[in-house]
């Protein structure tokens, strides 16, 4: 189904669209009772996400638009996906972080901190010199096509991002007020604009969240969550502007109002009309964890197979052949376009795989501010591994990048400080 069938089916049925969510929210009301502590948690976010975009398949098989076995599949499948990652998680349950902590630590983290902030502002100067910015394009993931290596700046911006907001909030806690602090806060937010990223202001509010939870360990004022939410929109509201499709405030609203609907386009793509039967995707292990396998070039990129979302794009939309879209593939369609019905038993895995990590990881990591931040890279991981099991390996690997990274400096301060010793241990020799 196209867009435009799919927007003319909704315009006619708006009604029963709204009365299938508030049922879908209902149902799915016990997942974010029993997972999620307030709403800047990331996966509060994501289980919303899942609400909007479990909305579209069962609108779809009211209106009559997808075969029965198709719904009683999805039905299946997403109720074994959430049960059994909600066992597996243990939300209330966490514990606390390991005691053993990085030696060190405050002068780790100021070091990290100047090196990612350099590094940032030259990718910003690179990225507006070579490439542009998304925000400025129709279609916002092609920033990085054929720009010759430079695709490795949306690999690492993210971890980059994400530890100097988490030194942010902790440098303006210690002194009260960080000019440092503020500056990287504004940058980051003018980069994420920059980008065209509708929800990347959700990023403040997301890590803020498990700082203040997993590091200060105190409660986050309903106040506070308030403005998060506020300003995320308004600047969400404010990217949507720029959106060709945007005419005026009244257009710019409802483009925002599609992007949220949109969250389940994977389902109108998929099913009606058996799409989904005539995609030919990779063995199911390269294509989970080809954002891994191809930049690691343990495979060859001239032999990589588009993925499920995009496939079903470029056969329903064949001019887009080669263009960097696609729709998120849901853990139910994906599963599907992998083991068709025996997806049902891929949900139940996968759930427990992430529902066990996202409890995991909040314990092996060291205790202090550095420990949280790569207990949040694997938590957010978990929640991309939720809209997409394929963006698992896509954020695994942008991670495993920030990781070699921050080693790297950690080793480079050791030997500084082993070198220095020498030094003073050389002078009181002589």
């Amino acid at each position: 189904m196209r867009l435009d069938d799919f927007v003319l089916l909704l315009s006619e049925n708006l009604f029963v669209y709204f009365f299938v969510f508030m049922g879908v929210l209902l149902m799915m009301y016990p997942v974010i009772k029993r997972n999620t502590s307030c709403v800047i948690d990331p996966l509060f976010y994501a289980i919303i996400v899942a609400v909007f975009a479990n909305t579209i398949l069962v609108f779809l098989y009211v209106t009559k638009s997808i075969e029965t076995k198709y719904f009683l599949y999805f039905l299946i499948s997403e109720f074994l996906f959430w049960f059994s990652f909600t066992l597996s998680y243990k939300a209330k349950n966490h514990g606390n972080l390991k005691f053993y902590t990085v030696k060190n630590e405050d002068l780790i983290l100021r070091t990290i901190n100047y090196i990612f902030i350099l590094l940032l502002c030259a990718i910003i100067i690179i990225q507006y010199i070579k490439v542009g910015f998304g925000l400025f394009m129709e279609h916002r993931l092609e920033v990085f096509k054929d720009s010759g290596g430079l695709g490795v700046i949306s690999h690492i911006v993210p971890p980059i991002t994400t530890f100097c907001i988490f030194y942010s909030y902790y440098s303006i806690d210690r002194k009260k007020t960080s000019k440092l602090g503020i500056i990287t806060l504004v940058i980051i937010g003018i980069y994420y604009i920059l980008t065209g990223a509708k929800s990347s202001f959700l990023n403040f509010a997301f890590i803020f969240f498990f700082y203040s939870i997993y590091f200060k360990k105190s409660a986050i004022s309903r106040c506070l969550m308030r403005n998060f939410i506020i300003i995320a929109v308004i600047c969400a509201i404010f990217i949507f502007s720029f959106n060709p499709a945007s005419s005026g405030f009244r257009g710019t609203l409802l483009t925002m109002a599609y992007r949220v609907v949109g969250n389940g386009d994977i389902y109108w793509y998929a099913f009606p009309n058996d799409m989904i039967e005539d995609i030919h995707p990779a063995f199911w292990f390269v294509d989970l964890f080809a954002n891994l396998l191809y930049p690691l070039r343990i495979l060859n990129y001239s032999d990589m197979v588009a993925p499920v979302g995009t496939q079903l794009v470029y056969d329903i939309y064949p001019s887009m052949e080669g263009a960097v879209v696609g729709a998120n593939s849901r853990t139910t369609v994906w599963g599907y376009a992998m083991f068709n019905y025996y997806g049902i038993i891929f949900s139940v895995l996968w759930g427990v795989f992430l529902g066990f990590l996202m409890r995991k990881c909040k314990r092996i990591f060291p205790k202090g501010l550095l420990g949280v931040f790569f207990a949040y890279l694997l938590y957010n991981n978990c929640i991309t591994g939720i809209t997409d099991p394929g963006l698992f390996s896509l954020s695994l690997f942008d991670n495993l990048l920030s990781t070699i990274l921050i080693i790297a400096i950690i080793a480079f301060i050791g030997v500084c400080q082993i070198f220095i010793k020498y030094i003073r241990c050389e002078k009181n020799t002589n």
